[in-house]
């Protein structure tokens, strides 16, 4: 078993290396779920001390995972060993280097990988756009996709024109934001391979996540407006908006 959850692990941190230039996936080995760490240099410095800040997802079916949760984090290489982690996680040292520049030329991703027959032929259409309409389309999708995961209360979407921001509301380990700073983002580049389901993703995407009580309180990214800006997609109570 432990050798599907490296593979799954190995794909996911090669689907990521299309995204962020230079990137070092650290894998944490566990039976039941896959566990990266990406280490990347243009990332925030966290605070000395803190605890990583976990984003949570299904499995990636498009990447051949079917069965495993994915848990993933973001840390600049300096603070490799110096945030703290999850405590079923072990240790730093226990931590797998499972892709990242020095891998063979072979292993190098690219987006045929992972690309479907039918999304290859949008692509030679053209037919990743990214305008208002493909933005609201694929933050729809992706709630609709994620709305079903145990530890979400709701999910928040900031409209822009030309990019797609979510902030997840979740009960789980979520880490609160440091009082006074802005709530961290995730980046990720347009996902043509449909990750996570997410069929002929066009725009690329910024994704967030606080604990409830910092709903409306948080500090926002500047370009992301007011909490006032924010369409509720998706309420653990409501439904989908």
């Amino acid at each position: 078993m432990k050798q599907a959850v490296k593979e799954a692990a190995r794909r996911l941190a090669k689907w990521n290396a299309l995204n962020v230039d230079n990137s070092v996936a650290l894998w944490f080995p566990a039976k039941d779920e896959v566990r990266l760490v990406f280490l990347q240099s243009d990332f925030p410095l966290s605070n000395p001390g803190e605890y990583l800040q976990l984003m949570r997802f299904p499995p990636s079916k498009t990447l051949g995972n079917t069965q495993y949760m994915e848990a993933t984090a973001i840390c600049r290489p300096e603070e490799r060993g110096m945030l703290r982690l999850p405590e079923n996680w072990g240790r730093w040292e226990d931590a797998v280097e499972i892709f990242g520049p020095g891998i063979p030329a072979a292993e190098k991703a690219s987006h045929a990988d992972f690309l479907s027959s039918r999304q290859a032929r949008a692509l030679r259409k053209g037919g990743l756009r990214s305008n208002a309409l493909a933005v609201e389309k694929d933050a729809r999708q992706e709630a609709e996709e994620n709305k079903n995961w145990p530890e979400v209360q709701a999910i928040l979407w900031f409209p822009a024109k030309d990019e797609v921001r979510l902030l997840y509301v979740e009960t789980g380990e979520v880490e609160p934001t440091t009082a006074g700073e802005t709530i961290p983002i995730f980046r990720f580049r347009p996902d043509p391979e449909g990750y996570h389901g997410v069929p002929l993703h066009q725009s690329s995407v910024a994704r967030g996540v606080i604990q409830p009580g910092e709903r409306n309180q948080a500090k926002l990214p500047e370009e992301w407006g007011a909490w006032d800006d924010a369409v509720e997609l998706y309420n653990d109570e409501t439904g989908t908006v």
